[in-house]
This record gives structure tokens, sequence and C-alpha cells, in this order.
């Protein structure tokens, strides 16, 4: 019986998170991110809007890009943006965790800050947007 028990509990330890998440999570969105280090006087923009491409920036440079963030999945959600890659310690976001109503659009920079002893090249990331529902 006690082993009957235990079994059950580890069970129910174990889906018990998913099927929070699973029903907690009104939405998500993922946005594709890149940035390009290169040498002083090389910089340029990438302004397509299909991700966030931050363009070419030198060592020690800083280059911002604004999103507009909204949804329909909830009436009221609150928003946890998450930066994942390569030069995720570069970013810095204006606004993270807050909460988002139905039909309402919150703008959030994101600010990239390139250190003076990052390496010449290419690096990628994605940012990831958590709309949870409000219980």
């Amino acid at each position: 019986m006690k082993k009957i028990f235990f079994i059950i509990i580890v069970i129910l330890i174990l889906f018990l998170p998913i099927s929070i998440v699973r029903y907690a999570v009104k939405d998500y969105k993922k946005i594709d991110m890149d940035i390009k280090i290169v040498d002083q006087g090389n910089i340029g923009l990438n302004s397509d809007t299909d991700g966030l491409h931050f363009g070419r920036i030198p060592k020690g440079g800083l280059v911002t890009r604004k999103i507009h963030i909204s949804t329909e999945k909830c009436d009221k959600c609150k928003v946890s943006l998450i930066k994942t890659g390569d030069f995720k310690d570069w970013i810095m976001i204006s606004k993270n965790n807050f909460y988002i109503y139905n039909n309402k659009t919150e703008n959030v920079e994101i600010i990239v800050n390139a250190p003076f002893d990052a390496e010449i090249g290419e690096y990628n990331g994605t940012l990831k947007m958590y709309f949870w529902k409000v219980i």
C-alpha cells in the first residue's frame, strides 16, 4: 500500500508542473536576434522586421531596437521576456515581467551593449516571450 501511494505521489510530482504550465501559458512568441561585431568604421543598420537584427556595430558599441508587444489570448497576462544565445549577457530589456491587457500594446526597448573585448564576428540569439494567464 505504501509503495502504491509513493508511486502516485511521484507521478503527480512529475506531471503536475507540466499541466500547470500548459494551462497557465496562454501565448508564446519567439523572435530571432542577431548582431555582427566589426572593426571601427564599418557599422551598418538592418531595419528588416522578420526578427531583431541589430546590424553591424564596433566593439564597445551600443544599439537599440524597439518592439511592440500585444496579445489577444487573454484579458490580462503577465509578460516575461527571456533572452538566450551568444550575446544574451550584452542585452538589457527596458521592461520585463509586466502586465498587458487584451488589445493593448506595450513598447519595450531591447538594448545591446557590446563589450570592448568582444570578438569580431556574428552572434545569434532568441528573445522568448511568455504570456502567463493571471489567476
